[in-house]
């Protein structure tokens, strides 16, 4: 079998980019101005704009500002985000950006809503008008019939629009947190007047939308579930935009656990196994109703990603992102750091991930925590943490005797935020970021397993199998199948450094069957070395032909 072997990482993919995908940074206001060498890398543009600076008067819209943008962005070949913002009186934080009233002047005059102040103990302070306030919601209703009139939607530079969320994140504008809460039932917050004021905004945004529904972003609800009556608030909120056939943006990617607390429950925690699986109740990274893709995205933040581990926390994230099917994400405004990982950015843009997973399959060798219990306070600091292994996307690590792995390559994490309770419990947070074999304990493979669709269109078209390992020892391997396919022996020189082996299958070549084990392919080493594997990847040939 043919095979090659190059240095480092290789994250390159046969494919073209996804039809419904981006890269992208944000700024308030107006455009992000990109330096030329992330044109190649980033296809999108977000821009922050408010029910203020679209609708400054009663009766008048100046939306040629959000036309001039999406005109301007597809000048440059890229998609626009638009985060849309609508009832903040005042906001006051650290980086001063965005620290402006969203809601306008009129609005305020005319209905006088009751208004909430919000803040935390870092100074930052957010000045709310309740949504629940019938006039302030008649006129944004007004606004918003206004906005789907322009026919932003339709245009297909126009990739999504972020509209509402409730969280417990400052860069949203309803911050409800556990200090908030006693003064919006002040207010009048209640369960119910919380659950219609956007019932009946999300119901309308879907009937302004139409069929391009699912470029409306709701942000989600899950802040503070737990509190008595909103846990099913935030559910029914969810729900709706779900069966609407909105998108939806999450948050805090760079903890595989955040995504497995409050209600959107993208995945869930098999502790048998100690492994993450794709919640088969979750749609938002499935086509809607109108059978189109739903935009369905992230942000990675870059306040929360320092240090000398911020590389691999990122990368792991993008591949945990692909996991659940995401199409877009927010990256750190860092030309430098975006450049160094140009390759994987690139390949997030031309995977298939989520459920779909047609063009390509992996599972990244790694093992990290996943929080277990309160995260907050003292409750924190006594909670059990649990063990994650892998992100397995389509491909799977199966452990039994002899193919027992151990984790390796250990990076202590900063601590992300304050749900981080590995660190909060007293304990390092280490994020092991590759597997290796135990041959001293008898344990010389590692045994992988694929989605059954996947290994079929493999042997009809033909692909590529790639291996990261670590040249760290001078381990003799192969590769074993059932139909025994002509692997070459594998002699590691020991210099240590990253490197990948492509092998090239020929269509028709790889096994219809699997081992009685369940497994299909087995990683063996042939002496007393151990093997040191980050990450195996599995990509169809577009052409059903090896070039």
């Amino acid at each position: 079998m043919r095979f090659a072997i190059a240095d480092g990482e290789d994250w390159t993919t046969p494919y073209g980019h996804l039809e419904y995908s981006g890269l992208f940074y944000h700024a308030y206001w107006s455009l992000p101005k990109y330096p030329p060498s992330l044109n190649n890398i980033l296809n999108c543009k977000m821009v922050t704009l408010s029910w203020r600076r679209l609708n400054p008067e009663e009766n008048l819209y100046k939306f040629d500002i959000l036309r001039r943008m999406l005109e301007e962005s597809k000048n440059e070949g890229k998609c626009l985000i638009l985060r849309l913002k609508n009832h903040v009186v005042m906001r006051k934080s650290p980086w001063i950006a965005g620290d402006e009233a969203c809601i306008p002047d009129w609005v305020i005059s005319k209905c006088n809503p009751p208004i909430v102040t919000m803040k935390n103990e870092d100074g930052m302070i957010i000045k709310v008008a309740v949504p629940w306030d019938e006039c302030t919601t008649k006129e944004y209703l007004k606004f918003m019939r206004k906005f789907g009139e322009q026919g932003f939607l339709k245009d297909p530079n126009m990739c999504g629009v972020y509209i509402h969320g409730i969280s417990s994140s400052f860069g949203e504008e309803f911050w409800f947190t556990r200090s908030a809460k006693s003064k919006l039932e002040e207010k009048g917050m209640t369960p119910s007047s919380l659950l219609k004021a956007y019932e009946v905004r999300l119901n309308e945004w879907a009937r302004i939308a139409g069929k391009d529904v699912g470029k409306l972003v709701w942000v989600g609800s899950s802040a503070y579930s737990h509190f008595k009556g909103y846990g099913d608030v935030f559910k029914k909120l969810n729900l709706l935009a779900e069966r609407l056939g909105m998108g939806i943006r999450g948050g805090a990617l760079e903890s595989p656990h955040r995504w497995m607390v409050g209600v959107k429950r993208a995945v869930v925690y098999d502790p048998e196994s100690e492994k993450i699986k794709l919640n088969p109740r979750f749609k938002f990274n499935e086509k809607n109703q109108f059978g189109k893709v739903r935009y369905f995205g992230d942000e990675i933040e870059a306040i929360k990603l320092i240090g000398e581990n911020r590389d691999e926390i990122f990368k792991s994230s993008l591949f945990l992102a692909k996991f659940l099917g995401m199409n877009f994400l927010w990256v750190p405004n860092d030309t430098r750091f975006l450049l160094r990982n140009k390759e994987i950015l690139e390949w997030f843009l031309k995977t298939d991930g989520g459920k779909s997973m047609r063009r390509e399959i992996g599972i990244w060798l790694r093992e990290d925590y996943v929080k277990c219990g309160s995260m907050m306070g003292d409750r924190c600091r006594r909670a059990k943490c649990s063990k994650v292994k892998n992100i397995e996307m389509g491909l799977h690590q199966i452990e039994t005797v002899g193919s027992h792995t151990r984790p390796v390559k250990g990076i202590i994490r900063n601590r992300l935020d304050y749900m981080d309770c590995v660190n909060l419990s007293g304990r390092r947070h280490v994020d092991y970021i590759a597997r290796r074999t135990d041959v001293e304990s008898g344990n010389r493979r590692i045994d992988l397993k694929m989605k059954s669709g996947f290994k079929k269109n493999l042997r009809e078209r033909g692909g590529m199998l790639k291996i990261t390992f670590y040249d760290e020892t001078k381990a003799i391997w192969t590769i074993k199948t059932p139909c025994n396919l002509d692997f070459p022996i594998l002699e590691n020189r020991g210099t240590g450094g990253l490197k990948t082996v492509t092998f090239f299958i020929p269509p028709g070549k790889f096994c219809e069957d699997g081992f009685e084990d369940g497994t299909d392919m087995k990683l063996v080493v042939e002496n007393d070395e151990n093997l040191i594997v980050k990450f195996v990847r599995f990509i169809l040939n577009p052409k059903g032909e090896i070039e």
